[in-house]
């Protein structure tokens, strides 16, 4: 079972410093990892084509690495931003081939909105699908399940139909 801790992530934008709180993840004592991958990965290609109903709004390829900025927990983690509307229904999706992703969305308010680690039990891919409460920038923070992950990833944000969604 995954602990969730509460600590403050400051954030910088282009205008201002940001004290944020974050679900960090951490993994409980006892518990297995999933492997890191040993080999070389082929380049990540995202897997989920744009179905009727969805428009990409942002796709941005990262990377976790050494050096990078870290949680409270020494995790590395990137954050992409994107103007949502209220009533907006999105699906982000985080995949890599090299790590076990783990997703934070933070609203325009800084508040943790939603987070995800796994698409399913077998995946190393994290996503959400969530109707945004109010308009404004919202922040995705790329993360990884084990406070050791890094590498390259891909986080695709969606505009979904709601009633494609079935919302």
């Amino acid at each position: 079972m995954k602990r969730f801790l509460h600590y403050p992530l400051t954030l910088l934008s282009a205008s201002m410093l940001l004290v944020l709180p974050v679900a960090a993840n951490s993994l409980a004592e006892g518990l297995s990892q999933r492997p890191e991958t040993t080999t070389a990965p082929d380049a990540i290609q995202p897997s989920a084509p744009v179905q009727p109903g969805q428009t990409v709004i942002l796709q941005e390829e990262g990377t976790l690495s050494p050096g990078g900025p870290v949680l409270p927990d020494d995790s590395l983690f990137e954050q992409h931003i994107f103007e949502g509307t209220e009533g907006q229904t999105v699906n982000i999706l985080m995949e890599s081939n090299q790590f076990n992703t783990y997703l934070i969305l933070v609203d325009p308010v800084g508040q943790v909105l939603s987070y995800s680690n796994d698409v399913d039990p077998t995946s190393m891919s994290s996503e959400l699908t969530v109707t945004l409460p109010n308009s404004g920038f919202y922040r995705v923070i790329a993360n990884a399940f084990e406070p050791t992950g890094q590498g390259d990833y891909i986080v695709t944000i969606k505009e979904v139909d709601a009633q494609t969604s079935g919302e």
